[in-house]
């Protein structure tokens, strides 16, 4: 009876933290909400994010950001961008005319339980989870109505490594008409860069 208990003991201890988790697990207790409170009225769009418990105690606050929509609606929490079981939070920063965001992605530190912001994920525009492979994922960008930017990065060992760029621009002819639409695409393998360019008539 004994032994049993000390196995059951030694088993829950040997589970990892984030299993109890509210944050990151669905049979935790309820987890943290998200509060916008803007630091005026005149400029609803600056402000910071308050990190608040079930009981409505602010726990931690992402200071010193810009939330294009101004509301505590507009923040995004639906993505585990690094694989690791717990969501992430996302605050859209702007948003450009012709689709371009800007974001600020903090990722989720079970240990810490904290929110902290991650500055490679932040400056990757149109930022998306790879929807092949959880382990990765894409940015696009546009730099006109024939300019377009995509990448794709993926986790080694903590970090976001970039695999894979892809861009595609018109060249324009002496009179002003597109000569043809240059494709450029690169690979990553194994410290090296490769590159492949094309022309063609079709965007």
């Amino acid at each position: 009876m004994r032994r049993a208990a000390v196995l059951a003991m030694l088993c829950c201890c040997a589970l990892p933290a984030m299993a109890a988790d509210p944050w990151c697990s669905a049979r935790g207790k309820p987890a943290p909400t998200f509060a916008w409170q803007p630091t005026n009225k005149a400029e609803p769009s600056v402000g910071r994010v308050l990190v608040k418990d079930v009981s409505g105690k602010t726990i931690q606050v992402l200071d010193k950001l810009e939330n294009y929509d101004g509301s505590s609606e507009s923040l995004r929490t639906e993505t585990d961008f690094n694989h690791d079981g717990c969501p992430d939070l996302v605050v859209t920063n702007s948003v450009a005319g012709i689709g371009n965001e800007t974001l600020s992605v903090f990722l989720y530190q079970p240990g810490k339980r904290q929110f902290v912001l991650n500055q490679a994920l932040s400056e990757i525009g149109g930022l998306q989870l790879d929807s092949d492979d959880k382990n990765c994922v894409t940015g696009s960008w546009k730099g006109g109505a024939v300019d377009m930017y995509t990448a794709r990065h993926c986790w080694n060992k903590g970090k976001l490594v970039i695999q894979s760029e892809y861009q595609v621009s018109a060249r324009y002819k002496e009179d002003g008409e597109v000569q043809c639409y240059e494709h450029v695409e690169t690979e990553y393998r194994g410290g090296k860069k490769r590159s492949k360019t094309s022309c063609t008539q079709e965007f």
